[in-house]
């Protein structure tokens, strides 16, 4: 025998309410997962807020600065101040060393 609706909505809403609460979990499910992502990483940044500079440099910030480095080393090897003739730089003569200056060595004799 058919039953009204209202009868029919009493009857069958026990079977209702697990598949409303899977549809809500199944819309939440990536709210809560950017949320665990969120506190993940916010972690994560405040673990480096100690860390030298160096610690947290990239490879691609390494790269950049490497061809920065080039391109100043380039510029003053032709910049005028860098062409001028420097001078020689003096050779010290034999003759002025003397035994206790840091460049001689003296073996130490064994017995």
């Amino acid at each position: 025998t058919p039953i009204s609706s209202a009868d029919a909505v009493i009857l069958y809403a026990r079977n209702f309410v697990p598949s409303w609460a899977g549809a809500i979990a199944i819309d939440l499910l990536p709210a809560v997962l950017v949320m665990i992502l969120a506190v993940t990483h916010g972690a994560i940044r405040s673990g480096r807020e100690g860390a030298a500079v160096e610690d947290t440099l990239t490879l691609a910030e390494l790269r950049a600065a490497l061809a920065a480095v080039r391109d100043v080393d380039a510029a003053m090897q032709e910049s005028p101040a860098h062409k001028r003739a420097a001078p020689a730089p003096q050779q010290p003569e034999e003759t002025d060393r003397r035994e206790d200056t840091p460049g001689h060595v003296t073996p130490i004799k064994s017995t």
